[in-house]
């Protein structure tokens, strides 16, 4: 009597197992790509700074600063001016 069936379990057990390994893999990949868009965003900010900081000495008479729009911080003050991230990238080329 032979036995059937044992080869479709084994079958569907190595596919499964083949499966986990790809998503693992996956994941591995994935925090690899995360890790190294952090270190571009960092290096990316570093320079944006170093940038905003030559700028500065250029224009003495005005404080600039990193930032998106209006700052309630500054309501008061004259002469600070807020500084886009995404334009001081475009005027770094």
């Amino acid at each position: 009597m032979a036995i059937t069936g044992v080869n479709n379990y084994n079958s569907v057990y190595e596919s499964t197992y083949a499966l986990s390994k790809k998503e693992a893999a996956n994941k591995e990949e994935t925090k690899e790509t995360a890790a190294a868009q952090k270190s571009a965003e960092t290096a990316k900010n570093s320079r944006n700074e170093e940038y905003l900081k030559n700028l500065q000495k250029q224009v003495p008479y005005m404080k600039l600063q990193i930032g998106y729009g209006l700052n309630t911080n500054n309501d008061g003050k004259v002469n600070v001016v807020d500084v886009n991230p995404k334009l001081l990238e475009k005027t770094q080329i």
